[in-house]
């Protein structure tokens, strides 16, 4: 709607703030490069996106990333590499931003990653209203300083690690702790090989 991005081949790069919507089916990458204090919202608006090379939706650089699914939709993250065994340098996860990511919206978000991880942030991750189901070799969902759900529906599987993870303890600038899960409403299954 607004915003700019660069395209080249089927890796679509998002390099200014805005609201970006998706739809339809795309067998590469949405990239998030915009500026540091860049707010990014993706609304995904019935979209499936398969990477079997990198992580199908990679934010490697905004203030926060917002990835919303529109009411009444169904829309498929597919990460289908093979299991990580040594790091192929690409994204850690189906979902993977170094920036506070929150994922909101009153539609469907399915995220499977055979490779690694299936949500993960190494930042804040918000999860709010949508129905969300994860399921990853490793860790469903990951906030490198915290997790929070605040409302929503969200299933967590895990074949080989943790469902809701977490991993960073100390405090940040402003003295806030980190490495927090929060659970302030909505509905939470875990099924995990690990760590619920």
């Amino acid at each position: 709607e607004d915003g700019t991005f660069v395209q080249s081949g089927s890796i679509y790069t998002v390099t200014s703030a805005g609201t970006y919507v998706l739809s339809g089916a795309l067998e590469g990458q949405i990239v998030v490069d915009a500026g540091d204090d860049d707010e990014v919202v993706l609304e995904l608006s019935g979209v499936t996106i398969t990477n079997d090379q990198d992580s199908p939706i990679k934010c490697l650089n905004a203030d926060k990333v917002e990835i919303s699914a529109k009411s009444g939709t169904e829309n498929l993250i597919r990460d289908t590499r093979a299991v990580k065994t040594v790091s192929s340098g690409g994204g850690n996860a189906a979902i993977y931003a170094r920036t506070d990511l929150k994922l909101k919206g009153s539609g469907t978000l399915v995220v499977t990653g055979t490779y690694n991880n299936g949500v993960e942030t190494t930042k804040d991750l918000t999860i709010q209203k949508l129905s969300l189901k994860v399921t990853a070799y490793n860790n469903a969902v990951k906030g490198g300083d915290s997790v929070t759900v605040k409302s929503g529906t969200v299933v967590a599987v895990s074949t080989n690690g943790d469902g809701v993870k977490t991993e960073n303890t100390d405090a940040n600038k402003s003295g806030a702790t980190r490495g927090d899960i929060t659970l302030t409403g909505g509905s939470i299954a875990v099924y995990a090989a690990g760590d619920g």
